[in-house]
């Protein structure tokens, strides 16, 4: 809130100085039109600045305070974090130990790839039947 005073009061300071400056070389007009100078387009600047900034800042930021709510869908139990980390392990070392970019793909796909999609589709299929059961 502070903050938001003391951009006021440096706008006010502002336009006050340019508008005496204003005042003072008003006699550069050419033809009728009043060329626009550092300190009116600085003034424009200011006043956009204003009608965007302020508003935001000044606003109110009393939001109601947010009760801690569990999401039930990611329950993970210490086995099956377990299994994800084996599983990223698994391709990991896979890929340092075979370098499927350099030698022979198709190793990588039979020895690093298809025992992570071979368990976690098994463990899938069981999920599948256990909560038939239920």
């Amino acid at each position: 809130m502070r903050c938001c005073i003391n951009c006021l009061f440096l706008l006010e300071i502002f336009i006050r100085q340019a508008w005496a400056f204003y005042q003072n070389n008003r006699l550069l007009n050419i033809k009728g039109i009043i060329l626009p100078g550092f300190t009116e387009i600085l003034i424009i600047i200011a006043i956009i600045l204003a009608i965007f900034i302020l508003p935001k800042r000044l606003a109110r930021k009393d939001e109601p305070v947010k009760k801690r709510t569990i999401n039930k869908g990611s329950n993970l139990t210490g086995w099956q974090r377990m299994a994800i980390l084996l599983s990223i392990l698994w391709l990991s070392s896979a890929v340092l130990f075979l370098k499927p970019w350099i030698k022979d793909w198709y190793i990588f796909i039979y020895a690093g790839t298809l025992p992570v999609i071979l368990y976690w589709g098994i463990y899938w299929i069981y999920c599948g039947f256990k909560n038939r059961r239920k």
